[in-house]
């Protein structure tokens, strides 16, 4: 099973799409998206990572070094009482960096209550974390994870760069109690839980709504992305998308 997906354009012009994966293995799987001639893209794997001993990733960024930053929200065992710890406020999980010569390493000032989804800046020298029941998006420094900024987002799920240079933030608006069910429901089920796309500004950190929601069209909306003049939503159980026309700029 696929989680968080990131693509990155290396310097010699290849696309790079990393996935993490709950399947056989607890990795990070690494693709090459290849030109089909006019046709839908085709995916060439090109290797993996397994996880990092004890984690249980959730979003994956790609790094140009060839390397990649992944959210481990709360760990492999235990992951329903740390959620609840993490509602309490107690720190459950944090963002490990890989690279390919020297392994892992956890990023410093990432240990939060259930750290989720994760993007690298457009600088490529900070990164932006949506810790999940601090209700907040942080811009980190990459190599020293000292906090630049903050804004407030309820419950931020995954982000995405729009074409404007806005980080679009699904946020869930709904009781936890409600959220846990959702997630442990069968696989295709649906949900209506109350979700936001958010934008926010990378330059001050101002947020802005961009849609809210009522779950009566597509319940616990998990990621937003802008192709053209639409935003095209996905569920984190479900069984479509959701696209807005002509979203507000």
């Amino acid at each position: 099973m696929s989680h968080g997906l990131d693509l990155l354009r290396t310097p010699d012009g290849r696309w790079r799409l990393l996935a993490v994966s709950h399947g056989e293995r607890e990795s990070v799987e690494f693709f090459e998206v290849l030109d089909a001639g006019g046709a839908a893209p085709a995916l060439a794997w090109r290797g993996c990572v397994l996880a990092a001993e004890g984690a249980a990733f959730n979003d994956v960024a790609a790094l140009p070094d060839g390397g990649f930053l992944a959210t481990d929200p709360s760990g492999d065992s235990w992951q329903r009482v740390r959620a609840l710890l993490g509602v309490l406020g107690f720190n459950t999980g944090r963002v490990f960096r890989w690279h390919p010569q020297t392994g892992y390493s956890v990023v410093p000032n990432t240990a939060t209550p259930y750290p989720n989804g994760i993007v690298l800046g457009p600088d490529g020298d900070s990164f932006y974390l949506n810790v999940y029941f601090d209700n907040e998006v942080r811009q980190q420094d990459l190599r020293s994870g000292e906090i630049l900024g903050r804004a407030a987002v309820r419950q931020p799920d995954n982000s995405n760069w729009s074409p404007e240079g806005e980080l679009l933030v699904a946020s869930h608006r709904a009781p936890v109690r409600t959220l846990f069910r959702a997630v442990g429901a069968a696989p295709g089920e649906r949900n209506r839980i109350p979700f936001a796309i958010v934008a926010v500004d990378p330059a001050d950190m101002r947020t802005r709504e961009l849609y809210l929601g009522d779950g009566a069209a597509l319940g616990g909306g998990t990621a937003a992305v802008r192709v053209g003049g639409a935003i095209y939503v996905g569920a984190f159980r479900g069984d479509r998308l959701l696209k807005l026309l002509s979203p507000p700029r």
